[in-house]
């Protein structure tokens, strides 16, 4: 898998905050060996998507001559839904629980994200790079066949109903260093 050239959303703003917590609840305490250890989450982007400037803009001079277009689109997330999940054996995570609930417009979280002004713009996960180091390799884009496949479905899915979302963002972290 290789990133787009060009892509229709070409920038991602996200809470530093919610990313952080998101990185920190994958961190689990065991009580009984006394150890920490990884756990893969997932979870939907909720936000909006944006027309912002390429640059910050410039002063003008009778010199300068204005660019082709200015703008691109950007997807600002303000709040990220997890699904509460069981605990997995392996160290995967739940595609299945985003993938239903995604399609399922009645759902409580998706009336909230209404209400709010939300939308679904993307979705996240974490993985474990001590486990897997292939994901770690330097220059290589750490998402993998069934990332791409869950993130497929899950931009498929809203469609089947006719409520496909304006865009629609990957992002992928390190659990362990965030």
């Amino acid at each position: 898998v290789e990133p787009q050239s060009t892509a229709k959303l070409t920038r991602v703003h996200m809470c530093a905050t919610a990313a952080a917590r998101f990185q920190a609840s994958g961190i689990v305490s065991d009580k009984k060996t006394k150890q920490n250890y990884i756990q893969a989450r997932a979870a939907i982007l909720l936000g909006t998507v944006v027309r912002e400037r390429k640059v910050k803009k410039k002063p003008r001079t009778s010199l300068s001559t204005p660019e082709a277009d200015p703008y691109c689109q950007a997807v600002k997330v303000h709040a990220i839904w997890e699904p509460t999940t069981t605990k997995s054996s392996t160290n995967d995570y739940d595609s299945d629980v985003l993938i239903s609930s995604i399609g399922d417009d009645s759902a409580s979280w998706r009336r909230v994200a209404r209400l709010l002004g939300l939308e679904p713009v993307g979705w996240i996960f974490s993985y474990d790079g001590t486990k897997d180091p292939t994901r770690n390799e330097e220059g290589t884009l750490p998402v993998f066949a069934r990332d791409v496949q869950t993130g497929g479905q899950l931009q498929i899915e809203p469609r089947k109903q006719k409520n496909a979302f304006p865009g629609f963002v990957t992002v992928a972290r390190n659990a362990e260093s965030g």
